[in-house]
């Protein structure tokens, strides 16, 4: 039993020892780049111990060639960048060879080393299995049996699949030396009380290792303790399984301790993978809300944060660190090309904003120019919310394109302004004129006048141009007056209303459907008028024709005669109209 568990504390030795290397002496610096991991491999390269960097080399190799993916991507179309792969590669390689070269030379001479100490152990098994059939015990026996110990401990490593059967042969034959031979029993007693003694100081040695702080100090002294363990004779009988449980359980504490110390930094590790991922997982969803220029500018300091947040969290022991790398670049990747591709379309799309704004800015440049004030107006607001719609884009093109489009706008308004302050200082001036007219025809009321001077007071009057809305009562007194006036002509009534009719469409000639309504309404009389007439001709023929005169018939001819002067009326009143 006491072989069996040393045997595995042995091997156990070895994958400690295998695992405080890896993470110790060859870790390798992620962050290193290409010219740093050639000059690490070169290094490696001309070591003596090349076995001793073997995981290391690989390590360097794997990131070696990632390194050289990320800096030269497969669809590369330069042949000088194909070029430097080549070159850098080769030296590589050259670097990579010479080293295995080396490992293979140091392995096989470690190789044929092992098999050298395998047989010379196996010589010096036989020989003390030789030992053990002597009947007589001699000094020369003894002697020769501790020359051959002191060589088997001076002896190296054997292979370890030979290591623990030679061990338990070792022993064996030594116990059976002790417990065979007729050995003198009061030299084998000092000799198993010397062992005990030695076995003692080990376990009391292995006690004191559980005080150590240093994990690898107490791990190292319990595999040295081991070591010597083995390396110490047989005990007492009655004393060799009290001894071992002893030594067995001070060694199971010392596993322990460093099991849970172990233990206790792969749970921190796991925390820290875990807040990594977390990180990453942060980094993959932040372009989920992005819409605009500002939110993908949070994004990028929000990653940038991140990435900060995850290097503080320090590296990953072990293999885990080269996933975690790769999970962050996956989602820088990510990120970049989220970020890339919104910048793309967002080229794409202010290109489109531009070019409506330039059609909008040249629409606005030509209405720019236009008197026509009120459809103008219009078209302009239109192209102004069209300007709002059309999205926005902080291009210089844009800016100077809404420079030109608010100084077209601006021209438009002020020409616009302008012009109606003109028209306002017209219709101002335009009062005054009439109000002067109208001052001078209350003094014509006490004189006498005539036709032409009155009219040419008419044409003087509809020259002057129009007043302001609230103004226009001045227009009912002209007429009031003016009318007066023609009245004291005592001119024929039909000369009258004619004069009176101009005036009246002088009012309204600026008015088309004015107009127009009134053309309309003389048709309608003069044709009612028209099948007046016809009606009292119709009349005419029942009434009976005698040498006297009919009263009658002289009324119906009467208003025959009337209706007609009010048709030429209405027919001359349309020719007015028809002349402008």
């Amino acid at each position: 039993m006491e072989e069996e568990i040393e045997d595995n504390l042995d091997v156990k030795k070895d994958i400690v020892e295998t695992e405080l290397l890896v993470k110790q002496e060859i870790a390798v610096d992620v962050d290193s780049n290409i010219d740093e991991l050639l000059k690490i491999i070169e290094q490696i390269s001309k070591e003596e111990n090349a076995l001793k960097f073997s995981k290391k080399s690989e390590e360097i190799k794997a990131l070696f060639y990632i390194k050289i993916k990320e800096k030269y991507p497969i669809n590369s179309e330069k042949d000088d960048k194909k070029n430097e792969i080549s070159a850098e590669e080769k030296e590589f390689k050259k670097h990579f060879n010479n080293y295995k070269k080396n490992k293979k030379t140091e392995r096989g001479k470690l190789e044929n080393k092992e098999i050298e100490n395998l047989n010379s152990k196996k010589n010096i098994i036989s020989e003390i299995k030789d030992l053990t059939k002597e009947v007589n015990l001699k000094k020369e026996t003894f002697d020769k049996f501790k020359d051959l110990q002191i060589r088997w401990k001076k002896i190296g490593n054997v292979s370890i699949r030979e290591k623990n059967n030679m061990w338990q042969l070792y022993n064996y034959h030594i116990e059976n030396f002790y417990d065979c031979i007729k050995l003198n029993k009061d030299f084998r007693d000092l000799d198993f009380k010397k062992n005990l003694e030695v076995k003692n100081n080990i376990y009391k040695t292995a006690e004191k290792l559980l005080e150590l702080k240093s994990i690898k100090k107490m791990h190292e002294g319990l595999q040295e303790l081991h070591e010597k363990w083995k390396e110490t004779g047989p005990v007492f009988r009655e004393n060799r399984d009290e001894i071992w449980v002893r030594f067995q359980n001070i060694s199971r504490d010392i596993n322990k301790k460093r099991n849970d110390f172990f233990l206790e930094i792969k749970n921190k590790e796991k925390i820290k993978i875990d807040k990594k991922n977390t990180i990453c997982l942060e980094i993959d969803t932040l372009f989920d809300e992005v819409k605009n220029h500002t939110n993908c500018q949070n994004a990028i300091i929000k990653f940038t944060s991140l990435k900060e947040k995850w290097y503080k969290l320090g590296k990953v022991i072990g293999s885990e660190n080269k996933k975690c790398f790769e999970k962050l670049r996956e989602s820088s990747n990510h990120f970049n090309k989220s970020k890339n591709d919104f910048y793309k379309n967002k080229k794409t799309e202010s290109k489109k904003i531009i070019q409506k704004k330039l059609d909008i800015c040249q629409q606005t440049q030509v209405l720019s120019k236009s008197t026509n004030w009120k459809e103008s107006t219009i078209k302009i607001i239109r192209l102004q919310k069209s300007w709002e719609e059309s999205g926005f884009s902080n291009s210089d093109t844009a800016n100077k394109t809404w420079k030109e489009f608010k100084k077209h706008c601006d021209y438009f308004f002020k020409a616009k302004k302008l012009f109606y302050k003109k028209i306002e200082q017209d219709k101002e001036g335009n009062y005054k004129q009439k109000l002067e007219i109208v001052t001078n025809l209350q003094d014509l009321l006490k004189v006498k006048n005539d036709k032409e001077t009155l009219n040419n007071i008419e044409i003087k009057w509809r020259k002057i141009g129009a007043i302001a809305n609230e103004k226009n009562y001045i227009n009912k007194d002209f007429n009031i007056i003016i009318n007066k006036l023609f009245n004291k002509l005592e001119l024929e009534p039909n000369e009258l209303k004619i004069i009176q009719y101009k005036r009246k469409i002088n009012d309204i000639i600026k008015n088309p459907k004015a107009l127009q309504l009134e053309k309309e309404k003389i048709r309608i009389e003069i044709d009612d008028k028209k099948k007046t007439i016809m009606q009292y001709e119709n009349n005419k023929s029942f009434i009976v024709i005698t040498k006297k005169e009919n009263p009658l018939l002289k009324q119906i001819e009467l208003s025959i005669y009337q209706i007609e002067q009010e048709v030429e009326l209405l027919i001359n009143n349309l020719k007015i109209i028809n002349s402008i």
